[in-house]
């Protein structure tokens, strides 16, 4: 007979190393995002419209 796995199905997830890492990276590439690559990409829109 094979043995069901009661474990596996209630193993809780292991903490992380770097707690709140997800979240941080997030924020991160958010004002990464409206800081820096909105303003870049404005200004080679508008070179480019130049001619």
């Amino acid at each position: 007979m094979r043995e069901h796995g009661h474990k596996s199905r209630w193993r809780f997830r292991q903490p992380s190393v770097l707690p709140g890492f997800g979240l941080a990276l997030s924020v991160t590439l958010f004002w990464l995002v409206l800081i820096i690559l909105i303003p870049l990409s404005g200004l080679i829109w508008r070179s480019s419209s130049l001619g």
